[in-house]
């Protein structure tokens, strides 16, 4: 059938709140066609298919950047604070995650188990990785303080910034 109407089936599967679903859904992530890809993660966001979270990890290396921030986004909706321990050992362990894309959804977990990847980050060429993953450490309230207190000295002024707040916050947090 036509890539149209089969996206158009699955947003209204995701839209009826078809739980029993699911499963047909998921294979959808696989297809060659992208808006297939993006409409079966927006069916299993809606649906917030705990089950399908690992499912939709995988879809981090997608080679298109518009599935791989819709798969990223729906982490944040689909439960996957329950299976952050997952999340997070699948981030570490995959080559060819976008490391921005990463660091959003480590972000929204808010759990300790993000924290090394994290702390991984914090080394990131990227200057707005190293700032966010500072920012995000701080946030799952996990440690780290020692990879921070370095990025004082970062060539990039808003990332001495953010680790410069982050120990203060740590501080406070701490008396």
């Amino acid at each position: 059938p036509d890539a149209g109407l089969r996206a158009a089936a699955l947003d209204a599967l995701g839209s009826l709140g078809a739980a029993e679903a699911v499963r047909d859904i998921v294979p959808m992530l696989r297809d060659a066609a992208p808006g297939i890809r993006e409409a079966a993660v927006r069916a299993l966001r809606r649906l917030k298919a705990v089950d399908a979270v690992m499912d939709v990890c995988a879809l981090l290396k997608d080679p298109e950047r518009q599935v791989r921030m819709q798969a990223a986004g729906a982490l944040r909706e689909m439960g996957s604070r329950t299976r952050a321990a997952d999340v997070a050992a699948f981030l570490k362990r995959e080559a060819g995650v976008d490391r921005a894309i990463a660091l959003h959804v480590l972000a929204d977990l808010e759990s300790k188990e993000a924290a090394p990847l994290l702390i991984e980050l914090i080394e990131n060429d990227s200057a707005s990785i190293r700032r966010g993953a500072i920012e995000a450490l701080v946030a799952v309230r996990s440690g780290g303080g020692d990879a921070i207190a370095k990025r004082l000295k970062d060539s990039d002024a808003a990332v001495r910034e953010a680790a410069a707040r982050a120990l203060v916050a740590m501080d406070a947090r701490e008396q």
